[in-house]
């Protein structure tokens, strides 16, 4: 049991060691700078900065995902509420669902989706390189493609 309380114990400090080499990060430290404040490798810095990081881009992905799911609900219910007036050929509730049906495009980024989707179709594409139409191929976005 002793042995379980040492292995919590050491992960808490290698916790707190990934939070301190963050916040003195964010300061503008360098890895060996901050390394030498902790007494630990620049190396273990560098992990150290990496995992805080990628978990706060996780949070970030998580909470982005979460309002994502909360405003596609709240849309939903927008459109129950008004689908009888809908049905019914009222030209107001028509009208406000399509506006909610913008915003849900919106959300989901659908009309840069289908903007792309018109700009390629205008592409001659006798016009392009072999390379060029290489990398349309592989997903590269078009504008890369053709712009640099």
């Amino acid at each position: 049991m002793a042995r379980k309380k040492a292995a919590i114990s050491v992960k808490e400090r290698a916790t707190q060691r990934q939070y301190a080499a963050w916040e003195y990060y964010k300061t503008g430290l360098s890895t060996r700078q901050i390394a030498e404040k902790l007494g630990v490798s620049h190396m273990t810095v560098a992990r150290d900065v990496k995992v805080v990081s990628q978990r706060a881009q996780d949070e970030h992905r998580a909470s982005v995902w979460e309002y994502v799911t909360m405003e596609n609900e709240r849309l939903d219910m927008m459109l129950v509420a008004i689908a009888s007036e809908v049905r019914s050929g009222n030209l107001r509730a028509i009208d406000r669902w399509l506006r909610i049906s913008a915003s849900r495009c919106r959300l989901f980024g659908l009309y840069e989706a289908a903007r792309d989707m018109r700009i390629i179709s205008m592409i001659d594409i006798d016009k392009l390189t072999d390379e060029q139409v290489g990398r349309l191929a592989a997903g590269e976005h078009w504008a890369k493609v053709l712009f640099g």
